[in-house]
């Protein structure tokens, strides 16, 4: 079964496509880091992405939220948003 699980990501170029898709969702996003004063920074490899939620960026600085906000933001489905 793990053999199986390797030839498809071999034979379908998964690992090509998700790098390729993800450097352009990492692209447009970080076009919106300007746009926006609560999103802090955006980071990633392939589509492992991360995005840092602030209270504010002042003077090219960020305040983060406490360590509790992201419980509050969790959503119903236990994923982190």
């Amino acid at each position: 079964m793990g053999q199986a699980v390797l030839d498809v990501l071999y034979n379908e170029k998964l690992l090509v496509s998700s790098t390729a898709v993800g450097n352009a969702l990492i692209s447009g996003l970080k076009d919106l880091l300007e746009k926006h004063v609560n999103l802090g920074d955006i980071r990633g490899l392939g589509l492992f992405i991360a995005l840092e939620v602030v209270a504010d960026k002042v003077g090219g600085l960020a305040e983060r939220y406490p360590t509790q906000t992201p419980q509050r933001l969790a959503t119903p489905y236990n994923t982190m948003m």
